[in-house]
């Protein structure tokens, strides 16, 4: 078993260095050290583990990295998940959760530094994800739009078959 660290210029794998499942625990004299990038990871938000990755905003607070196992290198490699969507997060990542259950689609959601939700529609096995923005205190009908902003974002899981709730904190303004 590994245990996946992310410190502000790199991220490494821990392990007692023996192989195999249930292999020996991690001891003062057991120990396995790899680095397997050199990113860096965000300390004031939170990696998640979906499905078999590790989700982990990067050290610059804009960018969101998926860590996943390659057979081709035999080590974890991080990739950018906002290459095509930097616009949505260039005002930093306040904040994230994961939706596993909508829809039969899983669902990343951050809160941007300049409040707004946005999401990135997610299905690894094939291969699938894309961003979407979703803004708070627009009516359409009448063409108000103000100033309220998203605060953060929260999964609570489904029950059964149900989906999950997206929960969010949101700042309005009263005029």
């Amino acid at each position: 078993v590994d245990l996946i660290v992310g410190l502000s210029g790199q991220e490494w794998i821990v392990n007692s260095g023996t192989p195999g499942v249930g292999g020996s625990p991690i001891s003062p004299t057991n120990l396995n050290a790899q680095q397997q990038s050199a990113w860096g990871s965000s300390e004031t938000v939170s990696g998640m583990v979906i499905g078999d990755a590790i989700f982990y905003p990067q050290r610059n607070g804009t960018t969101i990295r998926q860590l996943l196992f390659s057979i081709a290198t035999q080590k974890y490699m991080s990739a950018d998940l906002m290459t095509l969507a930097q616009h949505l997060s260039q005002s930093g990542i306040k904040c994230m959760d994961f939706e596993a259950q909508f829809e039969n689609q899983g669902i990343v959601w951050i809160v941007n530094g300049v409040g707004q939700l946005c999401g990135m529609t997610y299905e690894i096995e094939q291969e699938v994800f894309g961003w979407h923005r979703h803004l708070t205190g627009e009516d359409v009908v009448s063409g108000y739009t103000s100033t309220d902003t998203f605060e953060c974002v929260s999964v609570i899981p489904g029950t059964g078959t149900t989906d999950d709730e997206v929960w969010v904190v949101v700042s309005r303004q009263v005029y």
